[in-house]
């Protein structure tokens, strides 16, 4: 079967909206209850919406309707998130439900990310169908044209990850990925990523996910949320260990917090979004640096713009990049009929 535009209408409402019915979706989409049972008919017996029984849906005694749904079982998206020292690895549901998980510690690099890519998408060989990969840095169209962290520059990492797999591959930007990890959350929205280096005498990253009007934004050339350099989080040397530990009293990440509190909030100002996400390894600060950042960020805000840390990390990344190739297909039927409809 090849999905027809109409179908694809009414696929995507029904995965906005989670649960609905027929009258519901000739109503939106402004279609005749007919042609909705007739496309609807296909859709269900290809497997991707399946019926979830009926409710009562008018005052008049015995009448019910049949409520569909997407069929969480019908297809399945490998999600990865790929930093410097770890992979994460998701089996994600069209819906965004987490089915399993599987997180190594390494250093990866442009040396290594095919085999370890390739060997994380083999853990769920039987059971995802297509795989979304996260990665820092720009990407355009499957290629890292450039990730500092990983030190790569002109990767075909989509063509290369098929090549060995079998499956059809998506490539997207980490910031973007959790972008599309909150996309249920708001129709505008900027995360910030932070990438806190293990040598603390580096600068920290940070880079800027983009959802406006509903849809990742990603720049003419693919690279929209760059932010440039960071700060160090402490002038004084030392791991992440000696973070994670606590070595580092919060007084001595003042500067570092009202820094990075001003730049998100003079870019968040810009953007003027209406959610903003503080994501990445801001977990690693102690909660009173973390409750400073807030405030320090609010206090730069001239808009009253809600704001949350997402204490997620690498499992946001993960999700995040399936829910940005299942956002692509509902909005591009091309995208579709190319990645998951067989």
């Amino acid at each position: 079967m090849d999905i027809n535009i109409t179908q694809h209408r009414i696929l995507k409402y029904i995965w906005k909206k989670r649960r609905t019915v027929r009258k519901e979706i000739s109503e939106y989409l402004n279609v005749n209850p007919s042609t909705v049972t007739r496309n609807l008919a296909d859709l269900l017996k290809v497997g991707i919406v399946r019926s979830y029984g009926f409710i009562s849906t008018s005052r008049t005694v015995g009448r019910k309707s049949e409520l569909i749904g997407i069929d969480e079982q019908w297809r399945r998206i490998v999600g990865i998130s790929i930093e410097r020292g770890e992979i994460t690895t998701l089996l994600v549901s069209l819906t965004g439900e987490i089915l399993e998980k599987k997180r190594d510690f390494m250093e990866v690099n442009s040396e290594n990310i095919v085999g370890v890519i390739s060997n994380a998408v083999s853990y769920f060989k039987d059971s995802g169908h297509v795989v979304s990969i996260a990665v820092p840095g720009i990407v355009s169209n499957g290629v890292i044209v450039f990730s500092m962290a990983l030190g790569i520059k002109n990767l075909d990492l989509k063509s290369a990850i098929e090549k060995i797999s079998g499956k059809r591959v998506y490539v997207v930007n980490d910031a973007n990925a959790v972008s599309a990890n909150f996309s249920d959350e708001a129709e505008n929205l900027v995360c910030f990523l932070l990438s806190i280096p293990y040598n603390l005498s580096e600068e920290v990253g940070m880079g800027a996910g983009l959802w406006l009007n509903g849809k990742l934004y990603q720049g003419s050339h693919s690279a929209a949320g760059e932010s440039g350099s960071g700060f160090r989080v402490v002038e004084k040397s030392g791991t992440i260990e000696d973070l994670k530990s606590g070595r580092f009293k919060p007084s001595e990440m003042e500067k570092f917090v009202k820094l990075i509190g001003g730049k998100i909030a003079l870019l968040s100002q810009f953007l003027d979004p209406d959610l903003v996400v503080i994501s990445g390894d801001v977990d690693l600060l102690p909660e009173r640096s973390k409750r400073k950042l807030l405030s320090e960020v609010r206090k730069n805000l001239i808009s009253n713009i809600e704001i949350t840390i997402d204490t997620g990390g690498s499992e946001s990344i993960a999700r995040g990049a399936a829910m940005a190739l299942v956002n692509e297909m509902m909005n591009n039927i091309e995208m579709m009929k190319n990645y998951i409809w067989f």
